[in-house]
């Protein structure tokens, strides 16, 4: 049975802000709090010194014994960078359930306690929960690209810094 009871509109935008708020706090804790960006983008130069150094191998022919030799040096750049996804994931993950399971129900029923089961159309009906879930994933995304383009100029920076010191 399809739920035609419509979401306030400001039920609808207190839980699109709290998804914002989900997304920018995850992403301060994760760039700013969690991590050194200098020390990761270090690492990311280094390992795309070292990807660019295999690529040249495997052109040049050179034997089985020299490109694992290399993977083995390239392990321990390639277990820093994970820790430093594992160091920023963790206390996003934790933000987001404590959000989802304990934040967002508590508040979406003090606001809007007659509409519990109430949906809200995007492409398909969405729930508080589901609502919750479009506006992180789609911001997510956004705030993803532009993580990404920031960081590719960072680097640059970084590597112009480190030609000017040499």
């Amino acid at each position: 049975m399809i739920n035609l009871v419509a979401m306030p509109l400001y039920a609808v935008l207190i839980v699109i802000a709290i998804g914002i708020i989900d997304v920018f706090v995850s992403i301060y804790l994760q760039r700013k709090v969690f991590i050194d960006e200098e020390k990761m983008y270090r690492s990311q130069m280094k390992m795309k010194k070292f990807q660019g150094e295999m690529k040249d191998m495997v052109k040049n022919n050179a034997s089985q014994e020299d490109l694992m030799n290399k993977q083995k040096e390239m392990m321990p750049l390639m277990g820093e960078n994970m820790s430093f996804s594992m160091k920023s994931a963790i206390p996003s993950l934790i933000l987001f359930l404590a959000i989802y399971y304990f934040i967002l129900p508590y508040v979406y029923k003090a606001i809007a306690p007659n509409y519990l089961t109430a949906t809200v159309n995007f492409i398909m009906p969405l729930n508080y929960h589901t609502l919750f879930w479009a506006t992180i994933f789609i911001l997510g995304i956004i705030v993803a690209i532009y993580m990404s383009i920031r960081d590719r100029k960072n680097i640059k920076k970084l590597e112009e810094r480190i030609k000017n010191e040499i």
